[in-house]
């Protein structure tokens, strides 16, 4: 390094060439600080991942669908079940043979 108690023209260069460096070295310090600081906030966002509306709303019709496909079929086995039964006429014995005659 140079160091020199009086500047002299030959070695000034070496002089200035020092101090550019390290003022040049504390703003590349301060502005990487900065950025640091600055960009903290947007980084904490990303810890909390939510999904995107559309995704969201795709995997609740998907959850509907699901249900209404399950209760669809339930529905078909009471059906299936209640077919073999023989079908019962409650008004059966209060009708005159005649009714089914015109």
């Amino acid at each position: 390094m140079c160091k020199i108690q009086r500047i002299e023209p030959s070695l000034a260069s070496c002089y200035f060439a020092e101090k550019s460096g390290r003022i040049a070295m504390k703003k590349l310090l301060a502005s990487a600080v900065i950025l640091a600081i600055l960009s903290s906030p947007a980084f904490a966002q990303l810890g909390q991942k939510e999904d995107e509306p559309l995704v969201a709303e795709e995997k609740e019709k998907q959850k509907r669908a699901e249900a209404l496909d399950k209760q669809y079929k339930q529905m078909m086995e009471r059906s299936r079940k209640d077919a073999g039964a023989p079908k019962n006429d409650p008004w059966s014995n209060m009708r005159t043979p005649n009714d089914g005659k015109r």
